[in-house]
């Protein structure tokens, strides 16, 4: 895959991520489905929605020290966001994503190695594997939230972005 490529796939993991996120409760937002270690409802779209703000990140050889990692997942675990606010926040950390990556030539694609927090260098493409994938878990998470909430969530909804059709 390409960069070019690359971002067409970005806009094919925000088209579900975005029904999801519009699906959401805001009277919700502190519901968590159980007891241990869990996102609230509200912490998760606002996570959800800063998924693709790596992506400047590592075309930037940009990502946060290793030590700064405790800090940053504390600090981002403060905050929740509602479905309209998780909506804007993603549509403009894709935009910069976007952007970022269909700037980057094929030659650096595969060449430009990225420092992570959690290893070591990394090619540019694959840390966009790695980060698109984190974002495509984080969209699971909150379709089985839906799901969880009673929400008529289906196979549809989480790969194609179709709203589940209204009940006759």
């Amino acid at each position: 895959m390409n960069p070019q490529l690359f971002t067409k796939y970005l806009d094919d993991i925000a088209r579900p991520t975005t029904t999801l996120i519009k699906m959401a409760p805001a009277d919700r937002l502190s519901w968590v489905p159980g007891p241990q270690n869990f996102m609230t409802l509200g912490q998760l779209l606002h996570h959800l929605a800063g998924c693709p703000a790596l992506f400047p990140l590592a075309v930037r050889d940009a990502m946060p020290a290793p030590e700064e990692m405790p800090r940053i997942i504390q600090e981002d675990l403060k905050n929740t966001a509602k479905p309209d606010q998780a909506l804007w926040v993603l549509q403009e950390n894709l935009r910069q994503a976007k952007e970022a990556v269909g700037a980057v030539s094929e030659r650096d694609w595969d060449a430009r190695m990225v420092r992570l927090p959690w290893g070591k260098p990394t090619p540019l493409s694959r840390v966009s594997e790695d980060l698109a994938g984190h974002w495509l878990n984080h969209k699971m998470q909150l379709f089985f939230y839906l799901k969880m909430l009673g929400y008529p969530v289906n196979t549809m909804t989480l790969y194609m972005g179709e709203a589940p059709a209204a009940k006759a």
